[in-house]
This record gives C-alpha cells, structure tokens and sequence, in this order.
C-alpha cells in the first residue's frame, strides 16, 4: 500500500511540475499610448505583466511613459513610420521615417523620437508603416542603426494579410522580421491584432483565440490598443485565461 501511494505521490509531483512548465505564453503589446492617461492606467489595473509602445511627440507621451515604468511593466518606442495609402494621415504624423528620406535624416528622426523618450527605450515597434517597413533598403538603414545600439525590434506585421478574426495569416515571412533576424538582432512578430473591432465581446474572443494560438506555437506575441474596451475585455477574461494555464510574460521573454 506503500509503494502504491508513494508512486501516485511522485506521478502527482510529475504532473505538478509539467502543468508549471508547460503554461502557454502571451506577451500582450498595447499599441498607441501616449493620448489617453485615463484608459492606459485601466490596463494597470489588470495587474498582468503588460508592454506599452508609446507614440512620441504626443500631448501624455512623456507622463505615460513615466507610469508605465513606474508600473514596472515595459515600455517600448511605437515609432511613426510612413503607410500605404493614406497620405493625409501620413502628413499629419509627427517624426514619421518616409521612405524618401536619406540614410542620414532616417537616423536623424529616429534620434529624435529616442531623445524625446528620454532614450530609456530598448526596443521598438513601427506605428503604422506598411509602406517603409515594406521597403527593404530602407528598413534594413533604421534595423542597422538601432541593432548597433543594442536594440530589439517587434515586427507589428501592419503589411501582412490579415483574416477576419485579426491572425496574421504570413507573420513568420514579415519582411521588417526577416531583415532583423538576419542582422542578428532581438526580434518578435505580431501574430494577432485583437481589437480590430471595438466591441467587448469581440476582444474577449480574440483573447481567447490568442491563448489557443499560444497552445500551439507555445508563447506568441499580439497586441491591442490603448483603447477603454480593450481594457475591459482583458480584465473581463483574465482569470479564465490565467486558469486555461496562459500566463502573461514581458516581450522580453520571448527572446
């Protein structure tokens, strides 16, 4: 009788440790913060591990990003970077890299963004800018420059196709990932836009969708924006995600 309960005792041990390895991975990255200081201090009130890329030259730019690190969450650079197809909101983004620029101005710009942050960001991602991350010559000017500063880059994948529930149906073959990658640097991919819609319910789905995706490829990265119901969506499902053994990590733990 021993023996039997002592083998049911190590085989319960066993599972314990495998159910403790085995959690799925999600690194949540809240796009377009620095507006709204209301809606970004609701995400804090989640208490997950979160990452926030904020807009420079924005109103709430430098005092979100003092709360973010305050929080002891993470805090990336969202910088603006030129887009197909809409010029007006092209021209009326600030510090945006365009890819007619010259390689000096392309740093020069992006210098600027860093400074106004403070220079505290280690990584960034591209607000926008499926036409500059698009372009080869370009991309890989700004990935150099920010590689030889010790920098990672996270891929938004805003270029890529994208299905009707917000997966990125090519997000390991993004072109921006790629160049990264092969320069050796620190780098993710955006696998799913979870708020393309508005709705609560519809986030909550696409959160739900996102934790069956990190069942699969193990930890994944997706983001949301700095949005009210993005929020109450993620505080609405967290403790069934957090009991479906998905657990929030920083993007950092991705690497």
């Amino acid at each position: 009788m021993k023996k039997i309960l002592l083998f049911l005792f190590f085989i319960a041990q066993i599972n314990f440790i495998f159910s403790q390895t085995e959690k799925a991975k999600i690194a949540l990255l809240i796009d377009d913060v620095g507006n709204n200081i209301e809606v970004l201090e609701l995400f804090f009130q989640t208490k997950l591990k979160l990452n926030f890329a904020v807009i420079p030259f924005l109103a709430n730019s430098a005092k979100s990003l003092a709360l973010i690190q305050k929080s002891k969450n993470i805090a990336i650079l969202h910088m603006p970077m030129e887009s197909f197809g809409n010029e007006e909101l092209n021209s009326k983004t600030k510090g945006l890299l365009r890819t007619q620029m010259s390689e000096l101005e392309i740093k020069v710009n992006f210098e600027k963004a860093l400074n106004s942050q403070g220079n505290t960001p280690k990584g960034f991602n591209n607000h926008m800018g499926s036409k500059f991350t698009s372009n080869t010559e370009k991309m890989s000017v700004l990935l150099k420059y920010a590689h030889q500063k010790n920098m990672y880059f996270i891929d938004s994948n805003t270029y890529t196709k994208i299905d009707e529930n917000g997966v990125v149906l090519n997000a390991e073959s993004g072109n921006a990932y790629l160049i990264a990658k092969n320069l050796g640097m620190k780098t993710i991919y955006n696998s799913l836009f979870i708020d393309n819609s508005n709705q609560v319910e519809n986030i909550e789905k696409a959160l739900f969708l996102a934790a069956e995706l990190a069942k699969m490829k193990g930890s994944i990265l997706i983001i949301g924006h700095c949005k009210e119901n993005t929020a109450k969506a993620l505080k609405n499902v967290k403790n069934q995600l957090i009991n479906q053994q998905v657990e929030f990590v920083f993007l950092t733990e991705l690497f």
